[in-house]
């Protein structure tokens, strides 16, 4: 158990490192032109049920 925390912990500490860098990266590049979930590539899907059940279907073959 102690092990499983200890990964854990180091893998939310990595996380939020490399969210931070990019975000500092971001305000003094970038944030006049997009906002910061589309700089680093997060946006809506846009589809409906076809590109869900694809999604699922993709997914439950790996």
């Amino acid at each position: 158990m102690d092990l499983f925390v200890h990964t854990l912990v180091s893998g939310l500490v990595q996380f939020t490192l490399a969210v931070l860098i990019a975000f500092v990266w971001w305000w003094f590049g970038a944030h006049h032109q997009r906002r910061f979930t589309q700089w680093i590539g997060l946006t809506k899907i846009k589809g409906g049920t076809k590109t869900f059940s694809f999604m699922l279907l993709t997914l439950a073959q790996t």
